[in-house]
């Protein structure tokens, strides 16, 4: 067996290759013993100057697609890889139901598991559908028992934000609480899984029938579907009824129900979104904003008045101006990203902690993952200054 040993202050740690099961071995204690859990930064360090050639050897033994899918989680990392290291069916859901992947992970005890013949894949070799109503149990909500592979076609579609515990638990309770599937429709309860909620949301008008105020709406036609992302129209649709409440603008649904189109439900967004900001111009020069968590610099700029926040929403063509609330509560906070290409960032903060709530481009455009990558290194370089 071949160990790749590498030293994060102030432990030593040692790790068979990926055809090896990816053991771990400490010297913690003056002697090499096996261990079941490190933290994720041991084996995908924040800083570059962290990788030593001895990890990045490790880390090539492990399979790109493995590797990609499992850095979208902020927790768990070894856990996901130690398991699909020891199964073929493991890698094959890792791959094709991430998320899945992860609720099933959760249930294994990593301490009783020493080589591939320890490890219960019996329920691996299931129907997903199936799998995941065993996981949920007698707490899966009605909604998910009635059609449970519509929900894991839902579960499929979420994307992970930030990937932590408190996003990853919250996306379980949607499937298995139906008290907090029926607060899918209030995301200001919880800001951080707004996007997340949203594309649930959307994607059960498709996968569910579950329409309700959204009962035949043209724009969610299949058509649409496949040639949009679920979150996109879900955004757009959220922004109008939110913004027109505010100012009370009329029945949002009745103009969102004329919308045939993508490029019509887009047209409608940003008539909104202009008529929000022109009702808002005189309150939000007034505001003063709380001091963001980091100072920023020539390329990310903080916005600190009502009035650089509508500016920012008018050259951006969207709705940042409608957050100032939460900016004035401190939930949020907004900045101006000048490189490596416009764009809006919304910063959140978990115990203090800040983190990416969303980024968007002109038009709520998608932003490139080079501009993800540099935020990230920005706000890891200047929270641990």
């Amino acid at each position: 067996m071949k160990w790749y040993e590498f030293s994060i202050h102030p432990v030593t740690l040692r790790v068979s290759g990926w055809s090896d099961g990816l053991l771990v071995e400490s010297n913690f204690t003056g002697a090499w013993e096996q261990i079941t859990d490190i933290g994720n930064t041991m084996l995908f360090p924040n800083e570059k100057r962290l990788i030593s050639s001895s990890l990045q050897s490790l880390q090539q033994t492990i399979p790109e697609l493995i590797r990609h899918t499992v850095q979208t989680f902020a927790i768990d990392q070894y856990r996901l890889l130690r398991l699909a290291a020891l199964s073929t069916h493991a890698q094959q859901l890792c791959l094709n139901n991430p998320m899945l992947y992860w609720l099933w992970s959760r249930t294994i005890d990593l301490e009783a598991i020493e080589t591939a013949a320890d490890l219960d894949t019996h329920p691996l070799l299931l129907k997903q559908h199936q799998l995941f109503l065993n996981l949920l149990g007698e707490g899966a909500a009605d909604w998910v028992k009635k059609q449970p592979k519509a929900a894991l076609k839902v579960l499929h579609k979420v994307t992970l934000e930030s990937g932590d515990y408190r996003e990853l638990e919250a996306i379980y309770h949607l499937f298995s609480d139906e008290s907090f599937y029926q607060a899918r429709l209030f995301p200001r309860l919880y800001p951080y899984l707004e996007y997340n909620l949203l594309n649930c949301t959307i994607s059960n008008l498709w996968r569910l029938n579950i329409r309700r105020e959204y009962d035949e709406l043209p724009v969610t036609e299949k058509k649409i579907y496949r040639s949009k992302s679920l979150t996109e129209i879900g955004v757009m649709i959220h922004d109008i009824r939110r913004m027109s409440a505010l100012f009370d603008d009329g029945d949002p649904l009745k103009k969102i129900k004329r919308a045939s189109s993508f490029k019509e439900l887009t047209q409608l967004h940003d008539a909104v979104v202009e008529n929000f900001n022109r009702h808002q111009h005189t309150y939000l020069k007034k505001l003063i904003f709380p001091i963001p968590p980091i100072l920023g610099n020539q390329q990310i700029e903080p916005i600190t008045t009502g009035y650089e926040l509508l500016r920012e929403g008018e050259t951006m063509n969207h709705c940042v101006a409608s957050y100032e609330s939460k900016v004035m509560e401190g939930t949020s906070y907004i900045y101006r990203i000048n490189e490596p290409e416009r764009a809006t960032l919304e910063l959140g903060l978990d115990r203090s902690h800040p983190y990416i709530s969303q980024i968007r481009g002109k038009f709520n455009a998608t932003v490139q993952q080079a501009t993800v990558d540099s935020i990230e290194t920005w706000i890891n370089n200047k929270y641990n200054e």
